[in-house]
């Protein structure tokens, strides 16, 4: 059975049960992307994508994944150009704890200047490793969406993310 529900801060849940599967799915989808980045913050979601995870790793002192597969759940994350996706699944006994931490993905970020500059550092990694810029597939794609917010790069530029700061991101 499929349902619907807006909060009142305008924030809309769909949902889906299915009686036949023994675990559940949450999967949140938030705005974002080089589609809504301005070029001098392209590259802002998939730093917060990093940060998220970074943060709750952080909470959980860093025992993290060791927690994760303790209650039987899998996170992951991913960003796109349209948005950002986060999403934990596992057996029943782990929706407390998965609705814990998606409750934890959205508080402020207790990040110190270093382990925000280890992320931003993961994120220009991310950048020189694909080497995209070469590929028929990225031409192509630069060449279709030429003069529009699509052809900005999901993980944004070097330069771009480096100035990017906490203070932005938290904004954000």
């Amino acid at each position: 059975m499929e349902w619907k529900h807006t909060c009142g801060n305008g924030i809309r849940v769909f949902g889906e049960m299915n009686e036949h599967l023994h675990g559940f799915c949450i999967g949140i989808y938030l705005l974002g992307g080089s589609m809504y980045e301005g070029p001098d913050e392209n590259g802002i979601t998939h730093l917060f994508e990093h940060c998220v995870f970074r943060n709750l790793k952080k909470h959980y002192d860093r025992d993290f994944y060791e927690l994760l597969t303790r209650y039987g759940l899998g996170f992951n994350a991913c960003t796109y150009k349209e948005f950002v996706y986060f999403e934990i699944s596992g057996l029943p006994m782990g929706l407390p704890f998965a609705a814990e931490l998606m409750e934890r993905m959205f508080q402020p970020f207790d990040l110190t200047q270093e382990e925000y500059r280890t992320e931003k550092q993961r994120i220009k990694a991310e950048i020189r490793e694909e080497s995209e810029m070469t590929t028929l597939g990225y031409l192509l794609e630069k060449m279709a969406w030429q003069g529009t917010t699509l052809e900005r790069t999901i993980p944004g530029t070097c330069s771009g993310v480096e100035r990017i700061s906490r203070r932005r991101l938290a904004a954000y």
